[in-house]
């Protein structure tokens, strides 16, 4: 009777590394395994129905914050890094032109349409808003 040759065992990695084995499959499945993007979908589309929600508590009183006849026209200080789209105190052509890009582009983040070009143009506008006149957002 012969016997088989004998069987290596696999070699095994020393202790050390097993935590970075680990941390490197958990870094793949973190980055690449694919997942359903309905999460991020929900959450841009809550995000847009607020900025829209948003947008809108401005238009009633549009002209009486920002406007040239407005509460405190121009008194805002420019600090540095300060910056938007919108002068203080904005003209009517202006301030309209902005707030209807702002609505245009939350309406469409919400519905998903050019949604990178949307996000820009949100951004900017709320920022563009919240700089214009800091007395505004912040009553506090």
């Amino acid at each position: 009777m012969t016997r088989p040759p004998p069987t290596r065992p696999p070699p095994t990695r020393p202790r050390s590394t097993r935590p970075f084995a680990r941390l490197g499959s958990a870094w793949r499945r973190f980055w690449f395994e694919p997942v359903p993007s309905s999460t991020l979908a929900l959450f841009r589309i809550a995000f847009g129905l607020l900025i829209v929600v948003w947008t809108l508590s401005l238009a009633p009183s549009l002209f009486d914050f920002y406007g040239v006849g407005g509460v405190a026209p121009g008194s805002s200080e420019n600090f540095s890094g300060d910056w938007g789209v919108l002068p203080n105190p904005a003209g009517g052509p202006t301030l309209l032109l902005v707030f209807g890009l702002l609505l245009l582009g939350s309406v469409a983040l919400t519905l998903g349409l050019f949604t990178r070009v949307a996000a820009v143009v949100v951004f900017v506008g709320v920022l563009s808003f919240e700089h214009a006149n800091t007395l505004i957002g912040n009553s506090g």
